[in-house]
């Protein structure tokens, strides 16, 4: 590759060629019979060449940091760039800021690269350390706000959500006064996201709260409620229950309830919520009759509901 080549990289990607004149590319060798070649575009063969030249020689400048600026644009998942570009923003004293709404505007496209939230948390983790008065205008609310904003491209979005965690865990923001209000409006826009409901497990249910556990079965139960076939507000009310030490026994006037509502008969958890109580009472009878509503209104588990009443009638 000929110096024009490498001129003709630079500046495609608004480089200019003349500030890395001195470097000569290291291109990857994937030896004389590769078996499988990775056919990189010439662009970003001759970024990766430069910057491998530069690594190489521990070299921390302006030059090298717009390079990784470039390279991650075209591949925001490579490890090794994040990572040196971590070293560059301590070196040569970068605006944490500006990198996160950097970070933040190539997540829009990438919501599901893992490297990109990992950057993140090392951004908001130098930001936490530094004292309130020089974190500029970021604030552990923006950064939560940051990331709703974000949870409304993909709701489910495991990275993000994790991240969340990450946030309220490692840095003990559980008294915030504004997640409350973000956990409920996660619910009212969609009820079946058990992404949110593994999240308010997350926060509501932790031993500090523990006065107020009575309130997630509540939470449960009226979410039951409107949607009587919803399966994560069944997990939670079990998950709640087993972290209270009981079990769906303590919430059958409840469950008998629900045979009121409109859709009880050909609800698969309804019934299911009705097998398990039968089971813990003993009640063989009424354990039988629900696993036979079963087969029918929940087909997909034909099979597993079958040999469920083989097992219960042989008992």
């Amino acid at each position: 590759m000929n110096n024009a080549d490498i001129e003709e990289a630079l500046e495609s990607v608004g480089l200019l060629a003349a500030v890395y004149r001195d470097v000569e590319p290291t291109f990857h060798d994937d030896g004389p019979n590769p078996v499988c070649p990775i056919n990189y575009p010439r662009r970003y063969r001759v970024l990766m060449g430069l910057l491998r030249t530069l690594v190489a020689k521990s070299e921390k400048s302006r030059r090298v940091y717009d390079l990784t600026t470039k390279l991650l644009l075209e591949n925001p998942a490579h490890y090794t760039i994040w990572h040196y570009r971590q070293d560059l923003l301590s070196v040569l004293d970068k605006d944490l800021n500006d990198e996160l709404c950097w970070t933040e505007s190539l997540s829009e496209d990438n919501l599901k690269n893992y490297q990109l939230w990992h950057h993140r948390m090392v951004l908001t983790r130098r930001l936490m350390e530094k004292p309130e008065s020089e974190r500029g205008e970021w604030t552990m609310q923006g950064e939560l706000d940051a990331v709703e904003r974000l949870l409304q491209l993909d709701e489910k979005n495991y990275h993000a959500w994790s991240y969340r965690i990450g946030l309220i865990k490692e840095f003990n923001q559980y008294d915030l006064e504004a997640e409350p209000s973000f956990i409920q409006r996660m619910l009212d826009a969609d009820i079946r996201n058990n992404s949110v409901w593994n999240y308010c497990f997350f926060f509501y249910m932790r031993e500090a709260r523990r006065e107020k556990w009575k309130e997630e079965v509540d939470r449960a139960k009226d979410a039951i409620q409107k949607v009587i076939n919803n399966e994560s507000p069944w997990a939670y009310l079990r998950g709640v229950l087993r972290k209270m030490n009981s079990d769906l026994r303590s919430v059958e006037d409840f469950v008998i309830s629900l045979s009121s509502n409109e859709y009880a008969e050909a609800s698969a958890q309804w019934w299911r919520a009705k097998l398990e109580i039968a089971e813990l009472k003993g009640q063989a009878d009424q354990a039988v009759a629900a696993a036979d509503r079963l087969c029918k209104v929940d087909q997909i588990r034909l099979q597993y509901w079958q040999k469920k009443m083989i097992a219960i009638e042989a008992k």
